[in-house]
């Protein structure tokens, strides 16, 4: 099951509109672990602060829910930004979200490079980096 805001969700935790049935911190960390095999750094230290993740991730599913952007062009703009804040795991997975929504390679090269050509091309090594699973170098 996809969510409206392109993160995949589990069928039994998630209510028709995409929402988490127990909408905790912990079953926010624990869903993330789940679908990304990872918990976003960001995430973890949102977690010292109990409800925070919670409050984060409505504000978050509140900005993606519907708009005139397309899933495609909202993962689009995740790979630019990611490559704009330099990085590799928020490229790698906005990118994996791109592909999810259909974008081609060629579209997200040029998400990357649009994104490089505006901030310097300290981002486009990270992009590299995270696109290629390689060091940032």
């Amino acid at each position: 099951m996809e969510e409206k805001t392109g993160v995949p969700m589990q069928k039994q935790a998630v209510t028709d509109s995409g929402q988490l049935k127990d909408d905790s911190d912990e079953t926010w960390l624990t869903h993330f672990e789940e679908i990304k095999g990872m918990i976003p750094t960001p995430l973890k230290m949102m977690a010292l602060r109990p409800g925070t993740v919670s409050a984060f991730m409505a504000h978050r599913n509140r900005i993606f829910e519907g708009g005139p952007l397309t899933e495609r062009e909202k993962a689009l703009l995740g790979v630019s930004v990611s490559v704009a804040l330099i990085s590799p795991a928020c490229i790698r997975n906005h990118a994996n979200d791109a592909r999810k929504a259909g974008a081609g390679e060629d579209e997200i090269v040029q998400a990357v490079l649009i994104a490089g050509l505006i901030c310097g091309a300290s981002p486009l090594r990270a992009a590299f980096a995270g696109m290629m699973n390689t060091s940032n170098d």
